[in-house]
C-alpha cells in the first residue's frame, strides 16, 4: 500500500524531530505558536503557508499545543477548514492534533506507556490541561534523570499510541477518531 502524501503543519522541535524520524513520507511545515495567536491568527497563518507551498495533499495533518486555555479549539478548527476550504480543500482531509495543553499532556495520556517507562501500575492520566512538561520533568526526576524534550520526550512520543491516549485524553480522541490511517502510532501496541 503507497503511503498517502501528508502535509503537516507542526509546532515544536520535538514534534517536528518526531515526525522527521519516523514519517519520512510527511512534509512537514513549521507553524508560531503561542499564547498571543488568536485562533483568526493562527487559522491565517496556515492558510498563508498552504498557499505559499502550492500543494495538493492526500491528508493534512495540524499539530498544535493548546498553550492558551481560552482558546477555543472547536473556533480554531472551523477557521482553519473554512479558509483550506477556500481553496478547495474538503473538511475530510484537514485532521487535528491539539493537545491541551501541550503535547507532553499527549504523552502523559498514554497509561500503559507511562506505567512502563517509570514502572508505575498505579499511574493515571489525570492532567488533562496541564504543564505536562513540568509533570514529566519531575516522574524523570523521581529516576534521577534531568528531562530533556528533544531526548527523553522523543523517546517516549515513539512509545506512546494514539489509541491508548484516546482512552483518556479527549485532545487524543478527536484525532484518533478522525484520522482512518493504518499507521503504528495509531494503532494499539501488540
Amino acid at each position: 500500500m503507497p503511503f498517502p502524501n501528508i502535509l503537516a503543519f507542526v509546532e515544536g522541535n520535538m514534534e517536528r524531530m518526531f515526525i522527521n524520524n519516523n514519517f519520512h513520507y510527511v512534509e512537514l511545515i513549521t507553524v508560531m505558536n503561542g499564547d498571543s495567536w488568536s485562533e483568526e491568527a493562527m487559522s491565517e497563518q496556515i492558510l498563508t503557508k498552504f498557499i505559499t507551498k502550492d500543494a495538493n495533499p492526500d491528508l493534512i495533518w495540524i499539530w498544535l499545543d493548546r498553550e492558551d486555555q481560552n482558546r477555543c479549539v472547536k473556533t480554531l478548527k472551523g477557521l482553519i477548514c473554512k479558509k483550506l476550504a477556500s481553496l478547495g480543500v474538503t473538511k475530510d482531509k484537514i485532521k487535528f492534533l491539539i493537545p491541551d495543553k501541550m503535547t507532553e499532556n499527549l504523552i502523559l495520556a498514554d497509561e500503559e506507556a507511562m506505567k512502563e517507562a517509570f514502572e508505575n501500575e498505579e499511574y493515571r492520566y489525570e492532567m488533562e490541561g496541564e504543564n505536562g512538561k513540568s509533570i514529566l520533568k519531575q516522574l524523570h526526576k523521581r529516576n534521577g534523570v534531568n528531562y530533556k524534550e528533544t531526548f527523553h520526550g522523543l523517546q517516549l512520543l515513539k512509545k506512546i499510541r494514539i489509541a491508548n491516549c484516546a482512552k483518556t485524553s479527549p485532545s487524543a480522541k478527536d484525532f484518533f477518531d478522525e484520522t482512518d490511517l493504518p499507521c503504528w502510532w495509531l494503532e494499539n501496541q501488540i
